[in-house]
């Protein structure tokens, strides 16, 4: 079993099923034994994106469980450690993501793959 925290631009992916997303990724996504999560951080940065203009998506985004994820919620030990990594100054909700995989031992499926740096696992998407 991994325990999968998807970044921002995959869960999107993901549910408009856009065919940006690697193979891997949405292998490893589908896979009955690994347990997805989304982060509220992910869900409050889709929110801001939709309020914008920048993004279109139904409502239905923030119904995680109808895809069958687990949320993640932000606790106090991920916003220290988020705010403890450096060289992410313009990217705070990705700091997040990291901080999140760093301290619940999740790995990242992201299309960043600078991430990779932060002493994290990651999956390609």
């Amino acid at each position: 079993m991994v325990k999968l925290l998807l970044d921002t631009q995959v869960y999107l992916w993901w549910l408009m099923d856009d065919p940006q997303l690697s193979d891997q990724a949405k292998a490893e996504i589908r896979k009955s034994h690994n347990v997805v999560f989304i982060s509220a951080a992910t869900i409050w940065e889709i929110s801001i994106n939709r309020k914008t203009g920048k993004i279109k998506i139904p409502d239905s985004y923030s119904d995680i469980e109808a895809e069958q994820f687990l949320p993640l919620p932000v606790t106090s030990e991920h916003a220290v450690a988020a705010g403890a990594i450096s060289g992410m100054d313009n990217a705070q909700f990705e700091r997040m993501l990291v901080a999140q995989a760093q301290c619940e031992n999740l790995t990242l499926v992201s299309h960043n793959t600078k991430l990779a740096k932060f002493k994290i696992n990651t999956i390609p998407a």
